[in-house]
């Protein structure tokens, strides 16, 4: 059998590991022998079945803490490539990128680089490194990028990006969404009843802008009163959830909760809508949110905003299944008060939603995509 280590910087805990990693890794172990790395946040005991070796990492958060930690999986992953004979490194964002790049100066391994959007760009919008580090980072990043044997991307929208800035050829770049199980998110039953209630689910920080969630309903409370948001979030503390709608003059209207992955599907069936709003950064052409997937395979039309992947291309389709706003104002939001409210649309856009999740984001489909790449090139 031929050998695959796959890298992920992202604890296999977290809820995006549980909805995208594991089921490509129980794909995998069919027709592979798998090996894995992972950098944990918490001691995570759990075991997967058919994986040959896991190395877990311990995340650290200090500067010098992670690029030691990035050390030492350069030098146990240079060990494992040439110890058992590893074939393709498959690298889950930037930091596995780095690694596999150098591990392939030293062994020739193929590398495939699933960057999980534009990373060093995102910790530039959000500011959250120095002008000059992003500067050096972008240099590495066009060797990560043209070293690859291949490269997935999570928006087609990016392909050009990646073709024209780092030299890349198309025929090197896949295009592969976040990817639903289908089965665990069944279809919506809710009806639209006098009450419309909207869901917000996950991170509120970094891409995310949660002050556009809020002050969407504050100008709809204008012209719709029947409402209520269901917020759920794993992330802040009691403490912080409180203080997020402090000033909030609606916070009456607002239901939180906390949910487990593996109960989400339940949460979804308590909304009519599903809401987000994410920053107009150059770095979003690369994105793909999970919820997104989620949200449209339980049969919940999303309300968010264009300008970010090829979320408008999916949403403003022939099969429209939500709303794209780009602008938050009262004249939109005066015309779309009465479109939301609409049982019949509500039902075409539920039934649509449906429809556009097993087109784009079903996991069968989107794993046999990853399956395809790794033919061409064992």
């Amino acid at each position: 059998m031929k050998k695959i280590l796959y890298i992920t910087y992202d604890s296999l805990n977290d809820s995006i590991s549980k909805s995208q990693v594991k089921p490509l890794l129980n794909n995998l172990t069919n027709n592979y022998k798998v090996f894995l790395i992972s950098f944990e946040k918490k001691d995570n005991r759990e075991k997967i079945k058919h994986i040959n070796i896991w190395k877990k990492f311990k995340y650290k958060n200090s500067k010098l803490s992670k690029f030691g930690l990035i050390l030492k999986c350069f030098f146990f992953t240079l060990t494992l490539v040439k110890k058992h004979k590893i074939e393709i490194i498959h690298c889950r964002s930037y930091i596995p990128g780095i690694i596999a790049y150098y591990i392939k100066k030293f062994t020739g391994v193929k590398y495939i680089f699933d960057i999980r959007g534009f990373w060093f760009d995102e910790k530039k919008d959000a500011k959250l490194i120095s002008f000059i580090l992003y500067k050096i980072l972008k240099l590495i990043e066009k060797k990560i990028y043209t070293s690859a044997d291949f490269v997935i991307t999570l928006s087609k929208k990016s392909i050009s990006h990646i073709n024209q800035i780092f030299n890349v050829k198309k025929r090197k770049i896949e295009h592969i969404t976040c990817f639903t199980n289908l089965n665990k998110f069944t279809k919506n039953s809710k009806n639209l009843s006098k009450e419309i209630i909207f869901g917000y689910v996950g991170n509120i920080g970094l891409s995310y802008d949660f002050q556009k969630v809020l002050l969407f309903l504050k100008i709809y409370n204008k012209y719709n009163k029947n409402w209520k948001l269901i917020f759920i979030n794993n992330y802040l503390n009691k403490r912080e959830k409180s203080d997020l709608f402090k000033n909030f003059p609606h916070k009456s209207k607002i239901k939180i909760y906390s949910s487990e992955y593996k109960n989400i599907n339940h949460m979804y069936k308590k909304i009519n809508y599903g809401i987000y709003f994410l920053k107009n950064d150059f770095s979003k052409i690369a994105s793909c949110p999970t919820k997104l997937g989620e949200m449209l395979g339980s049969g919940v039309p999303v309300i968010t905003n264009g300008q970010i992947g090829d979320i408008e291309f999916i949403i403003n389709g022939k099969k429209k299944c939500g709303f794209v706003i780009n602008k938050i104002s009262d004249k939109n939001l005066y015309k779309l008060s009465k479109v939301i409210k609409n049982k019949k649309n509500y039902l075409r856009m539920k039934k649509n939603a449906v429809y556009i999740a097993k087109k784009y984001f079903e996991q069968n489909k989107v794993l046999l995509t990853y399956n395809n790449i790794y033919q061409k090139l064992i």
